[in-house]
C-alpha cells in the first residue's frame, strides 16, 4: 500500500506548514511562495528575535501570499505582526494560537515544520487524517518529538541522524552541483531541483519502501551520482546546459594547473 501511495502527488494532499521568521527573514517569503504553490493550505508564522520593522515586512508579505493562495495564516501577537496581519483569514493573538493550531490541523495529511522546538503539542496531530505524515525539520529539537507523535502519525521524518527518515540537504547539494557543472549549466532551475528530488526518491526500491525508510541514508553512495545524472539530463532537456553530451570540460576548455 505504501508503495502505491508514493506515487500520489503531494499537491492532492492537504498540507500544513510551520515556518519561522528569523532575523533578516526575507528569505522566508520565497520558500513560503513555493510551498503555497505546492498545495500548502495552512501556515503558522512564528517569529524568532526579529526587529518589529523587519517582522512587519515579512508578516505583510506572508499575509499577501496566503491571502492570494486562499490559505489560512496563523501568526503570534507581537504588535508588528498583528498590524501586518489585519486581513481576512489570519488568526492573530497568542491566546488563540493553540485553538487555531488544532483547528488548522483538522483533515490535514502532511505537516511540514520549518520552525523551532516543540512548536505544537503532539496531541494536536490526532486531528489530522488517518495515516498522517509529519516532517519536523527543526534541529536539533523538532517541532514535535517522534516518540510523542508516534501514536498519531504513520510516517515521521526529522532532520536528525538518530531517528529514521533523516531529511538532510547533503542528499541533494553535491549531486546538484556536480550535474550542473558537468553540463556547464549557468543556473539551477526548479525543474533541475525536481529532477534531483525524484532521483533521491528513486534510490529506495519500491519493495524496500516502508514507514521508517522513505528516503535514503546520507551515507548511501548511490545518491550523489544519481542526482548528478538526473540534474544534467534535465538541464539538457530544458536547454539550460551549455555543454553537449560530454561530461566535464567542454571543447576549448583547459584545466588550470595547480601550482606545486
Amino acid at each position: 500500500m505504501l508503495a502505491e501511495e508514493r506515487r500520489v502527488r503531494l499537491s492532492q494532499a492537504r498540507l500544513y506548514l510551520v515556518c519561522a521568521a528569523r532575523p533578516g527573514g526575507r528569505e522566508l517569503l520565497p520558500v513560503l511562495k513555493a510551498a503555497l504553490a505546492g498545495g500548502v493550505d495552512v501556515v503558522q508564522l512564528r517569529e524568532q528575535r526579529m526587529p518589529d520593522e523587519a517582522l512587519t515586512t515579512v508578516a505583510r508579505g506572508a499575509v499577501e501570499l496566503c491571502s492570494a493562495a486562499g490559505a489560512l495564516l496563523i501568526v503570534n501577537d507581537r504588535p508588528a505582526v498583528a498590524l501586518a496581519a489585519g486581513a481576512d483569514g489570519a488568526h492573530v493573538g497568542q491566546d488563540d494560537m493553540p485553538v487555531a493550531e488544532v483547528r488548522a490541523l483538522v483533515g490535514e495529511d502532511l505537516l511540514i515544520g520549518l520552525s523551532g522546538a516543540k512548536a505544537l503539542p503532539a496531541q494536536a496531530l490526532a486531528r489530522m487524517n488517518e495515516d498522517a505524515m509529519v516532517f519536523a525539520m527543526a534541529n536539533p529539537n523538532p517541532e514535535v518529538n517522534p516518540e510523542e507523535a508516534a501514536p498519531y502519525v504513520r510516517i515521521m521524518a526529522t532532520g536528525r541522524s538518530d531517528y529514521p527518515n533523516q531529511i538532510n540537504n547533503v542528499l541533494c547539494f553535491p549531486g546538484i552541483f556536480r550535474g550542473a557543472l558537468d553540463v556547464r549549466a549557468p543556473s539551477i532551475t526548479e525543474e533541475m531541483k525536481m529532477a534531483a528530488a525524484q532521483a533521491i526518491a528513486d534510490i529506495v526500491p519500491v519493495e524496500e519502501l516502508r514507514e521508517d525508510y522513505i528516503i535514503p541514508s546520507v551515507f548511501n553512495r548511490d545518491v550523489a551520482p544519481a542526482v548528478a545524472a538526473a540534474v544534467a539530463e534535465q538541464a539538457r532537456v530544458s536547454g539550460t546546459a551549455l555543454a553537449g553530451q560530454e561530461v566535464g570540460f567542454a571543447h576549448g576548455d583547459n584545466a588550470t594547473p595547480v601550482p606545486s
